[in-house]
């Protein structure tokens, strides 16, 4: 089961940086001049008066014809210039060429008011707009650009071409790191631990491929879905990054729900799309008809021999530290007589409240030394795979605020 792909919520979105704005628009401006002198091209009489060396302004000289080709110039530079250019440089020739270009258009439409020209005087009016919202762009600059994703596609000869994509680093921590494939029979095995041996004998497998996202790597008969996550989308920050790992299996009402937040992440990360847009994107379409919340309270299987994630502390951790979540939307702490995010347990870990809210439950101490016997190899396994993923005192000491 791959996500489905919501028809119902909002769509996805990005941020586009200034540069690419000016860039755009001055594309924009490019096509009106260009279609506003083909277009005079079939005045009454303009044809002859071009062949008897006659211009709008008087009689055609090579003066005149380079100082139209300047004229001309400037826009088709700043495409270029207003992407490449220092920030500050860019600015003020946006500025200063967007006001200028915006004056020359408004006085050659206000002489073109007459019947045969009056294509020329809307050609010439939105010109005037295009180069008064260059100014404008220009003028309120962001001092500090925080962007997800900034993306401008040039358009050359009337076919759309990505001439400028690029993915910039956001204010709050840079480009996440590319994340690399695990051997697949290693995140199989750590996938199907997170659950107790009965259930994911007969499991759903996803396998992440970090092109894509997850793909489908087992095919389960007991409706239980396990993957691991590697993506932490719960937060709008900080930055995604390439040392997450935390295995979960989803009941069947989790699996129809919650996992697909989780498919979907990993969908958007996969194209580039940062952890701030991501969080957006996902929490967006919570309780839509689509992506409904569980209409009931189950399980998702936390009862891996290890996991590396977020706990307290500002930096992700490994620990052994094999739990049950059991997801109860709207369920609070006092509900449980729980004590809150800490080391007495249960609590209610609410991520999103109304639909990621989980009643976690460590195993006991005698649950917790037989599921890191039995896992011995596995444990090897992903020791030799990520240092930072070997079982420690350290990492069985661990509690969830630790």
């Amino acid at each position: 089961m791959m996500p489905a792909e919501n028809h119902d919520g909002p769509l996805e979105d990005v941020k586009v940086h200034v540069r690419f704005k000016l860039s755009a628009l001055w594309i924009s401006a490019m096509f009106c001049y260009v279609y506003g002198d083909f277009f005079s091209l079939f005045e009454p009489g303009r044809i002859e008066g071009m062949a008897a060396g006659k211009m709008g302004i008087g009689s055609t000289t090579p003066v005149k014809l380079l100082a139209g080709a300047i004229v001309m110039t400037v826009p088709s530079v700043m495409v270029f210039l207003s992407v490449a250019l220092p920030s500050r440089l860019s600015r003020w020739l946006n500025i200063a060429f967007g006001t200028i270009y915006s004056l020359m258009m408004l006085l050659i439409s206000v002489r073109s008011l007459v019947v045969w020209k009056m294509f020329y005087v809307y050609f010439g009016l939105t010109e005037v707009l295009i180069t008064m919202l260059i100014v404008r762009y220009a003028l309120s600059w962001p001092k500090h650009a925080a962007v997800a994703r900034t993306i401008v596609c040039v358009a050359v000869l009337g076919t759309f071409v990505p001439s400028v994509c690029r993915a910039q680093a956001d204010s709050k921590g840079g480009n996440a790191p590319k994340l690399e494939r695990m051997p697949a029979s290693l995140e199989t095995r750590f996938a199907l631990s997170a659950a107790p041996p009965p259930v994911r004998e007969h499991a759903t497998v996803y396998l992440l491929d970090p092109s894509t996202g997850y793909v489908l790597g087992r095919a389960g008969t007991n409706g239980v879905s396990c993957i691991v996550v590697r993506s932490d989308w719960q937060w709008a920050s900080p930055p995604f990054r390439d040392d997450i790992y935390w295995p979960v299996c989803y009941d069947a009402e989790g699996s129809r729900t919650l996992l697909q937040d989780y498919l979907y992440a990993a969908e958007l990360r996969a194209r580039g799309t940062s952890s701030e847009a991501v969080h957006k994107a996902v929490t967006e379409r919570f309780g839509t008809t689509a992506f409904p919340n569980p209409a009931r309270t189950g399980v998702a299987y936390m009862i891996a021999p290890i996991m590396r994630g977020y706990t307290s502390g500002p930096q992700p951790v490994t620990m052994n530290m094999p739990h049950y979540m059991f997801y109860a939307p709207g369920v609070r702490d006092a509900d449980i007589a729980g004590h809150g995010f800490s080391k007495e347990h249960p609590f209610i870990l609410g991520m999103s409240r109304g639909r990621d809210d989980y009643i976690i439950q460590l195993v006991g101490v005698a649950e917790k030394a037989h599921i890191l016997r039995e896992s011995r190899g596995l444990l090897d396994g992903l020791c030799s795979y990520r240092k930072y993923l070997c079982t420690t005192a350290e990492t069985r000491a661990r509690t969830p605020v630790q």
